[in-house]
């Protein structure tokens, strides 16, 4: 733990803690002999109470990140604490010993304060499963300042990729990023693919989109903070799927099917397809298979170009075979995801041109 003293700056209680939290630390306590020699050693020689991360909670005592311990009953000043006097915890160093020890203060009065702060320690992360999630240190509290953060997800083969998302981004704009790299980095065929700034999950003002999908089977995630502001940080989930070409059909009529059909489709796969008519036709779809693991396995149908257009359905099951459909355009995606286990038999889907 790393200390800082504010010296002639004083504030009261509330004030001192943002202060704190503003060079991305809190008020400091002390938690055992060798924290209170460091901060003893600080403030030593001061007029002043010093101001620590110390807080009467109903009747309890405790420090900012609300634990206390048997310790910090032996830290007390001479009479204290004294119900009266106020219900935050400062702590005093004299000539007189009788005189030190913590003790119960107004928190409106101005005094020097203490912060403390988390030295920046970050090991190297590795990711083998086939999903999961990772984090900042120390989510869902601040992660510390002068962070540099690996995360390496490893897929088990070439034939499969990484995608990534964030769940969580409470992060300092502009100043603490994290940068993805697809393969692995510092390695020469390291490829960025994206440097994060701002919320990835709002589109309106983030460059990227939230889901970043890699070519090679390595995905290298780092995570870097300046010296000074500290939040609570970000959480992703990350998936591995099987590598599977997209599918493109154009023309009057086709038929499109799930991968290895009619013999089941592999696990953890994602594939798209995209259907495109002659100008000035619509499309009509319709299933006369479709056998796939229930909420586990399932095919979106989008009305349009891609992903983004609107979803026609989203199917999954193998009891009744979903309803045909007509295009309002001369175009429609599919998107199949499977996961890592149970495999069936899939779809199988007809199309042809349908006149407006």
């Amino acid at each position: 733990m790393c200390y800082w003293y504010s010296g002639n700056v004083v504030q009261n209680w509330a004030a001192a803690n943002q202060y704190c939290y503003g060079i991305g630390g809190t008020l400091a306590g002390t938690y055992n002999k060798s924290s209170l020699a460091q901060v003893e050693n600080l403030i030593t020689g001061s007029l002043y109470s010093t101001w620590t991360g110390l807080t009467k909670n109903g009747t309890t005592w405790a420090f900012f990140d609300r634990t206390t311990n048997a310790y910090l009953y032996q830290q007390w000043a001479k009479g204290e604490p004294d119900s009266g006097h106020g219900a935050c915890g400062a702590i005093r160093k004299s000539s007189d010993p009788n005189q030190d020890g913590y003790l119960a203060l107004g928190c409106q009065y101005s005094q020097p304060f203490l912060c403390s702060q988390k030295i920046a320690s970050c090991p190297t992360q590795n990711f083998t499963t086939k999903t999961g999630s990772l984090n900042s240190p120390n989510y869902p509290n601040a992660y510390a300042n002068n962070e540099l953060c690996y995360y390496y997800i490893t897929a088990n083969s070439s034939n499969y990729f990484v995608i990534l998302s964030f769940d969580v981004w409470v992060v300092e704009k502009n100043y603490d990023t994290v940068v993805i790299y697809d393969g692995y980095f510092p390695g020469p065929n390291a490829i960025q693919m994206a440097n994060i700034t701002i919320d990835p999950r709002n589109d309106t003002v983030s460059p990227f989109k939230n889901g970043f999908q890699t070519k090679s089977n390595i995905m290298t995630v780092i995570f870097s903070t300046d010296s000074i502001i500290t939040y609570p940080g970000w959480k992703a989930s990350y998936r591995t799927l099987y590598r599977t070409d997209p599918v493109y059909q154009n023309g009057t009529t086709g038929t499109v099917t799930s991968p290895n059909y009619p013999q089941s489709y592999p696990n953890d796969v994602e594939m798209y397809y995209y259907v495109t008519g002659p100008d000035g036709f619509q499309l009509q779809g319709t299933f006369t298979v479709f056998d796939t693991e229930v909420n586990r396995d399932y095919l979106v149908v989008y009305d349009g170009p891609d992903q983004f257009s609107p979803v026609i359905g989203n199917y999954s099951g193998y009891t009744t075979l979903p309803p045909s459909f007509i295009t309002n355009g001369t175009t429609f995606t599919l998107y199949f995801q499977t996961d890592y286990s149970v495999a069936y038999k899939g779809f199988s889907l007809d199309w042809i041109i349908a006149f407006n």
